[in-house]
């Protein structure tokens, strides 16, 4: 036999012996993991830093939940941990993206490289969730967004992008629909209408979507302003909106600017019928507390409000929970964050696994009952752009420092105050 066929026939000998061995000895199992780490990329100093501490806490607090045992109706509240992984712990790594959207580029980057999370949930401004996306899509990594809610992050074609909360285009249908019922029950028609937007990507979809529901609906637009975002003046856009007299004012700013606009309103005596807030600036708590009084009577679209508990006993139970952690109640940039950290626990236990590839994929076959959330949505799945096809909002007002729903009716706790009173009324 020559040196070749017999090499061949040791090979082969050794294969078969290697293969009996395999079959006869046990499976070996690989080890399960302790924790799964998760990256929180949030602006946590800068102007909107308050959203990033709201939306930090949120998660915390979910944490708490999912690697605790708790009597809640919640997924993984009597368990302790992830389940199917031999209850790991989830971990958030949070990183600081400062509202600038190239460092939440660069933050994404590296909590994926170098942290090695196997999923990123963010990241408040559109803008930086847009980059920190783009981040995750090219190294394979699922991205959440709890908000950002431009209508662009979606049409990206994106595999790994999926957002839980609805988006501009909806927040805008939702007002002109509530601005004609208003109009029916006074019979009597909204003149006119003035949009106001900060110019980053939030802002942006903000003008352009009030823009086209004015259209369909009929209202006439008789300002457009566009400002520079964490603006220090507005004397001059506000002197344009003055002269132009809209009786309705929509907004779309992060909170510095939606205070500065309101300070300058009340300065100059402007007084429309009524100002909604497209969320962001609006719903931070910042607002009110700065505002006293004088945010009374502003309509906002929001996500969730403390008055579900009246329809979901839930989100009572959950809000005492938090407000004895952290000594304050829930607000919509809270209760969606908290809601997206067990979408994505869920996934990850459906996936029984930390690989961002397998968790993606469970991810796109999500169906969680909206019972099983604190949020008045009939539940949550995506579609194949990665957004939730059963998310809804609300329009609440601020009603002694408090936001009350006033839309729609299934969740409505008070009657509206419109118009508003002049400032000097007030």
């Amino acid at each position: 036999m020559s040196i070749g066929r017999a090499f061949i026939h040791i090979a082969l000998a050794i294969a078969a012996t290697a293969g009996l061995l395999s079959v006869a000895a046990p499976h070996s199992v690989a080890a399960q993991p302790t924790e799964v780490l998760i990256g929180g990329v949030y602006p946590l100093s800068g102007p909107t830093a308050p959203a990033g501490k709201d939306q930090r806490e949120g998660i915390e607090m979910a944490l708490d939940i999912i690697n605790g045992s708790y009597d809640l109706p919640l997924p993984f509240a009597k368990s302790q941990g992830i389940p199917n992984l031999g209850n790991a712990r989830l971990r958030y790594i949070f990183s600081d993206h400062q509202g600038q959207p190239e460092k939440a580029f660069s933050e994404t980057e590296r909590l994926i490289s170098v942290e090695k999370v196997s999923a990123i949930q963010g990241a408040y401004q559109s803008s930086c969730a847009a980059t920190a996306s783009q981040a995750s899509e090219r190294l394979l990594v699922p991205f959440i967004a709890d908000t950002g809610t431009s209508t662009t992050l979606h049409r990206r074609g994106f595999k790994y992008f999926f957002r839980i909360a609805p988006h501009e285009g909806q927040y805008a249908e939702n007002f002109f629909n509530y601005i004609k019922e208003i109009d029916t029950q006074r019979g009597k028609r909204t003149a006119s209408v003035g949009l106001v937007w900060e110019n980053t990507l939030y802002g942006r979809d903000v003008g352009t979507e009030d823009r086209k529901w004015a259209e369909k609906y009929g209202y006439p637009v008789v300002a457009d302003i566009s400002y520079t975002d964490r603006t220090t003046d507005v004397t001059s856009e506000v002197q344009q909106i003055k002269r132009a007299n809209p009786r309705i004012i929509l907004h779309g700013s992060y909170v510095s600017d939606a205070l500065l606009f309101l300070r300058t309103y009340k300065e100059l005596e402007v007084n429309p019928d009524m100002i909604f807030g497209h969320a962001s600036g609006f719903v931070n708590e910042a607002f009110v507390r700065e505002l006293g009084k004088d945010a009374d009577g502003v309509l906002v679209w929001e996500i969730w409000s403390l008055d579900l508990a009246g329809k979901q006993p839930l989100v009572a139970t959950v809000n005492d929970l938090f407000r004895k952690k952290y000594g304050r109640n829930m607000n919509g940039h809270i209760a969606t964050a908290f809601t997206a950290a067990f979408v994505l626990a869920d996934a990850i236990n459906r996936a029984g696994s930390t690989d961002p590839v397998a968790i993606e994929k469970e991810l796109r076959k999500t169906s969680i009952a909206g019972k099983d959330t604190i949020m008045p949505w009939k539940g949550i799945s995506f579609d194949e752009n990665g957004e939730n096809t059963q998310s809804s909002g609300l329009i609440c007002q601020i009603q002694k420092g408090e936001y009350r729903i006033v839309w729609p009716t299934a969740f409505k706790a008070v009657d509206v105050l419109w118009p508003l009173p002049r400032w000097a009324e007030r």
